[in-house]
């Protein structure tokens, strides 16, 4: 990873788990998958409250986030090596 910023890294990342949650709600609503789109936390973690206008930030870790986490990281393992 000499060639990437850690930023470009944490953003493509970030990308990567939303695109992939999003990609399991869709599965699960059009396909019946349901197992990508269930809480593994249970319910929503709380990642800020009262935050200037944000009045409250909570995240749902998913399996398909954790898949486009995956993806996110083989990505940027490929785009390193080149």
């Amino acid at each position: 990873m000499g060639k990437l910023s850690i930023s470009f890294a944490i953003l493509t990342i970030v990308l990567c788990a939303f695109l992939g949650s999003v990609a399991g709600s869709l599965l699960h609503r059009v396909f019946g998958l349901a197992f990508l789109d269930f809480s593994l936390t249970g319910e929503p973690l709380t990642v800020a409250k009262d935050f200037y206008i944000i009045k409250i930030l909570e995240v749902t870790v998913t399996p398909g986030a954790l898949l486009g986490v995956l993806v996110g990281g083989w990505l940027l393992y490929k785009k390193g090596k080149n």
